[in-house]
């Protein structure tokens, strides 16, 4: 058994908001709950398994306007209430949807997530 601590890869510092999101792809399409959302991607609830690598379109509902991307799922994993937690990493975002996403982000947190956007994204150009 490995005991050795394990480290968080993540790129993006997540914070736990639940938020109503959409997802579709080509045979799903459901509302769900974010569990936690950060700059790179999110956590979300539901009812039904997606398969890993799968390409999905998620919406999420920020003030009056409408964050958009295509997102890719890392993992799904089964919970004991009969649900999945679907992890997704974004992978096309427009840079105004990522602006109006970093905006709503720095708002709910009062430490160091930073307002200024990298120049990469979760590995994409938003140049």
């Amino acid at each position: 058994m490995d005991d050795s601590p394990k480290t968080d890869r993540r790129e993006h510092r997540r914070l736990e908001l639940t938020n109503l999101v959409a997802y579709s792809n080509f045979c799903i399409e459901e509302v769900t709950e974010t569990m936690n959302i950060s700059m790179g991607g999110m956590k979300i609830k539901t009812e039904f398994p997606i398969d890993e690598n799968a390409s999905l379109d998620v919406a999420l509902k920020i003030g009056n306007e409408e964050f958009k991307s295509e997102a890719k799922v890392v993992y799904c994993n089964s919970r004991e209430d009969q649900a999945y937690e679907v992890g997704l990493r974004f992978e096309k975002t427009s840079k105004a949807h990522l602006t109006l996403l970093g905006q709503y982000l720095s708002s709910h947190n009062q430490t160091s997530l930073k307002t200024a956007l990298p120049h990469k994204i979760a590995g994409q150009d938003v140049s």
